[in-house]
């Protein structure tokens, strides 16, 4: 994963996603200040079980897969795919 580091990326990214639409202006622009945007690869892990919850993802462009993983076997099970505009994740 990598981090984008630009303000006026963060706010941009904001501000044309569905999920934040009814927020004025000025609410997106506080909201940004305490937003990280991060562009993932597909392999990229966002979180695994037992990590501590310590924020939620919205997903700005493309999607993101969502699998309960076997310890044991390495196997993967699909429970759902998120996309523009959703969450996924917990606080």
């Amino acid at each position: 994963m990598k981090q984008i580091k630009f303000r006026h990326q963060v706010e941009a990214a904001i501000g044309e996603s569905a999920l934040f639409a009814l927020l004025s202006p000025l609410r997106r622009q506080q909201f940004a200040a305490h937003t990280s945007l991060w562009r993932c690869e597909k392999e990229d892990a966002l979180w695994r079980e037992g990590d501590k919850a310590e924020w939620a993802w919205a997903v700005v462009t493309g999607r993101a897969k969502i699998f309960k993983c076997s310890p044991a076997s390495r196997q993967r099970l699909l429970i759902d795919i998120v996309g523009p505009g959703e969450i996924c994740g917990a606080v």
